[in-house]
């Protein structure tokens, strides 16, 4: 897919998204932690009591009720602190301009199909608008990991396992080795 490139409200020739997106993540980061720690302690969980919030983060970060549900309150932590670590002026890491491009882009890929205004000024290619309305397996998220993939220049099985690594079993988390 021929995808545009400039001042498209990404970051195509940057490494790390801009200020304001970083910081949009850390508030993000910081309701998903608090979220999946309320899920994780409360039994029977009151999904009623949390849906507003949950509406508001899917409008916001589309795609990121994904993470509440795949990532464990462990890997939610860390990435509320590495986000917390880069607005302090730490190095941002490569997850994180991603993640805020497939957020970006899944917000636009959503707008366009359910007929809605775009979120912000990005330039969509034809093909793209074409996509979009015929998504490979129906799906719009593989869809929109190999844009920001190409895009980026990441191999798209690397970003996807990345933004969102596969469900593991439950028990201790496995060790992180360097």
């Amino acid at each position: 897919m021929t995808l545009p490139t400039g001042q498209d409200g990404g970051a195509t020739d940057a490494s790390s998204p801009p200020r304001a997106a970083l910081e949009a993540l850390e508030t993000k980061y910081l309701s998903l932690v608090r979220l999946r720690a309320t899920r994780d302690e409360t039994r029977p969980f009151d999904l009623a009591g949390v849906k507003p919030t949950l509406k508001a983060l899917a409008a916001a970060f589309p795609g990121c009720l994904r993470e509440l549900d795949r990532l464990r309150l462990s890997e939610l932590e860390r990435r509320h602190t590495e986000v917390r670590q880069a607005l302090a002026g730490g190095a941002a890491l490569p997850w994180m301009l991603w993640m805020w491009e497939f957020h970006t882009w899944l917000g636009a890929a959503l707008a366009l199909k359910q007929g809605r205004p775009l979120p912000q000024e990005i330039p969509l290619t034809a093909e793209f608008r074409d996509a979009v309305r015929r998504p490979p397996r129906g799906r719009l998220v593989p869809l929109v990991i190999e844009v920001v993939a190409q895009r980026l220049g990441v191999p798209a099985d690397e970003l996807a396992t990345t933004l969102f690594p596969p469900r593991r079993a439950a028990g201790p988390p496995p060790p992180r080795g360097g």
